[in-house]
């Protein structure tokens, strides 16, 4: 009748064709794999539980509005529902297990999380060292100027862009970089041990391995839309690369959402495991998404050091340009 209907049958639908695929992908990103398959997911649990996803999830949902928590609340009811009033699927009782920890609206939510993260972070320790290289053997003026303008170039915005404001001045012109405090310009070998060690360990996790090859090569993205103008029946077109792994089963769960009041009538791919439609189009538009390629994650190196439980809580500070810094 309504939209909490569509979206309760959405779940109900969900957990129809896509059960366990749902249960595994909360699970992986909440560290609580083991939970579901045994002792050989606790690498994963361990660096997922670190890097947080779960805890920001929560953080998220609480922020969320009024209605948005709605959806993600009848997603989650419609779920259970069909795991009330059904046997489980097969995976289940391969893995002996008889029961299902039901669903709730922050597990939709670390699925996001879980996809942003899919589609963000990198371990680019390379370009650093490849950078420091430039610089230690050429000196930071001649380094700077042939690493940024040539092996990592950066360019302005075509003076053609559309955006309105995309013809001013980039944030940070190439070639003005200096080398980074602290450390003379060097990494320490017991860093780049390290850093070689958790890249390793990192590779050895599914999920996160599926995440450091998307973005070793990354080539840029897309999302563009061709006038009515210029097809042959007069009608728009739009494409969209949303840039996820091909996972089987698939990420994304087509559906089509109509209602009889409040004129919800939708039809596109959903995330499975989260409700609404995030590609696809209703009576009057059309919508997709890509992904930017930002680079959002930073490696530092610090130098810890043992002191008095009385200067931190720890028992450990970070020396930051000669002076402690508490580590809590």
């Amino acid at each position: 009748r309504d939209e909490h209907d569509a979206i309760f049958m959405q779940g109900y639908v969900t957990a129809q064709d896509r059960l366990f695929q749902i249960d595994y992908v909360r699970r992986t990103a909440s560290g609580t794999l083991a939970e579901l398959v045994g002792p050989a997911a606790l690498p994963s649990d361990v660096e997922l539980r670190t890097i947080g996803l779960r805890r920001a999830a929560e953080r998220s949902f609480a922020a969320y509005s009024p209605a948005m928590k709605a959806g993600l609340e009848a997603y989650a009811k419609g779920v259970n529902a069909w795991v009330a009033r059904n046997p489980l699927p097969a995976e289940y009782a391969a893995l002996e297990l008889t029961k299902f920890e039901p669903w709730t609206a922050v597990d939709s939510a670390v699925i996001g999380k879980a996809l942003a993260f899919q589609l963000s972070f990198d371990l680019d320790v390379g370009n650093t060292q490849n950078y420091l290289a430039y610089v230690n053997r050429l000196g930071p003026q001649q380094g700077n100027a042939l690493f940024f303008g040539d092996v990592f170039r950066a360019a302005p915005f075509d003076p053609a862009a559309s955006v309105p404001d995309a013809n001013g001045e980039p944030p940070r012109r190439p070639g003005r970089e200096s080398v980074p405090h602290g450390h003379g310009g060097r990494l320490s070998p017991d860093a780049e041990r390290q850093l070689r060690e958790y890249r390793e360990r990192l590779e050895r996790i599914p999920f996160m391995n599926r995440v450091l090859r998307r973005t070793e090569h990354q080539i840029g993205s897309n999302e563009w839309a061709v006038s009515g103008r210029y097809t042959k029946d007069g009608r728009p077109l739009v494409a969209n690369d949303p840039h996820l792994s091909l996972n089987l089963p698939a990420n994304f769960h087509d559906v089509h959402l109509v209602t009889l009041t409040g004129g919800l009538n939708a039809i596109g791919s959903a995330v499975a495991g989260a409700p609404y439609v995030v590609l696809g189009q209703n009576r009057h538009v059309t919508w997709g998404e890509t992904t930017t390629g930002f680079d959002v994650t930073d490696t530092y190196q610090e130098q810890l050091v043992p002191v008095p439980r009385s200067v931190s809580p720890s028992g450990l500070a970070s020396v930051y340009r000669g002076a402690l810094e508490p580590v809590i």
